[in-house]
């Protein structure tokens, strides 16, 4: 009786036992389930996360990339802006185009800017404040190819319309300077093509430099030059004597009213040197004579007036004689 007792209880245990093993099997797999699904959310959010970083460095890179082209065509813009001032040129070997920035540009010194087409570049400065008024070619060397002519307007000199003018000669990719002043250093003033081209020389220019006395504008020297195919020279020179600018000067400052006389230019003595002659329109009968000497202009004193000197010059007229180197 004992016997199938303990049979049956021990039959019942190994049920139980069977029961607890399935149970805590199916307990493990659904801990194991949870373990996998919290670490696969976790996979899951962090590729997400780094998607999200990545995906925001590329919009930031492409960001910076399109701020770069910008700028970069900005700065095209700005160069094709700066150097608007271009003409193309055809005739002067592998001369392609010239550019130029000047006074309007508000840079002191003019730069010409020479683009070849091989891409070489060729800057230049003209001195001072100027205005490119025009470009021409003509060949002054003789060589077959023109050179390159500038004419250019001086600003803020003592006249108007004051041009000088730069003569470049070009080879394969390169740009020399055959000015006047490159031969003859000390020439300088307004310029003026005045002759075609003969057998001595392929271009004559006149040159006239100025000065002020008093405030007086006046032409200081006028120099005639050639270019013989090989360099500048002087052809014919007229500077103004002192004795010029010295009455000029007097006058202005001495004179009270220099347009209420009359003047006339007179050799009293055996120098070379003119006597100045002057008197009021209303007052013939006295005439005041100035004579340079040593430098200085001497007043004589009063003379009588004869009359033989008729009419004399107004101080216009005077000046026309005074103000320039080829009279007198």
């Amino acid at each position: 009786m004992r016997g199938r007792l303990f049979k049956k209880k021990a039959v019942v245990l190994v049920l139980i036992f069977s029961m607890a093993l399935t149970m805590l099997g199916a307990c493990g797999s659904g801990v194991e389930e949870t373990v996998s699904n919290m670490e696969s959310d976790e996979i899951s959010e962090s590729a997400s996360v780094e998607e999200n970083i990545e995906s925001e460095e590329l919009e930031a890179d492409t960001g910076i990339e399109d701020t770069e082209a910008d700028s970069i065509s900005e700065e095209h813009s700005e160069e094709e802006e700066i150097w608007e001032n271009r003409v193309s040129v055809t005739g002067q070997g592998s001369l392609v185009d010239i550019a130029w920035k000047d006074y309007y540009d508000e840079v002191y010194e003019t730069i010409i800017h020479f683009s070849f087409s091989d891409g070489t570049i060729v800057d230049h400065k003209l001195e001072g404040w100027s205005i490119v008024k025009n470009i021409e070619y003509k060949d002054i060397t003789g060589d077959g190819t023109d050179e390159v002519i500038i004419y250019s307007e001086i600003l803020n000199n003592i006249h108007d319309d004051y041009i000088i003018i730069n003569f470049f000669k070009i080879e394969d990719d390169t740009v020399t300077e055959i000015s006047p002043s490159t031969d003859i250093p000390e020439l300088s003033g307004e310029m003026e093509i005045i002759s075609d081209p003969s057998e001595e020389y392929t271009i004559v220019l006149r040159m006239e430099s100025y000065g002020k006395t008093a405030g007086v504008l006046y032409t200081d020297t006028i120099v005639t030059v050639g270019y013989n195919k090989e360099r500048w020279e002087i052809i014919q020179k007229h500077e103004r004597p002192e004795w010029k600018a010295a009455y000029l000067d007097y006058l202005i400052r001495d004179i009270v009213d220099t347009g209420s006389c009359r003047y006339w230019l007179v050799c009293v003595d055996e120098d070379d040197v003119p006597e100045l002659l002057y008197c009021v329109d209303d007052a013939q009968d006295a005439v005041s004579v100035l004579t340079y000497k040593d430098g200085e202009v001497k007043e004589l004193g009063d003379e009588k007036g004869t009359g033989e000197y008729e009419n004399g010059m107004k101080f216009d007229e005077l000046w026309g004689i005074l103000g320039s180197p080829e009279e007198g």
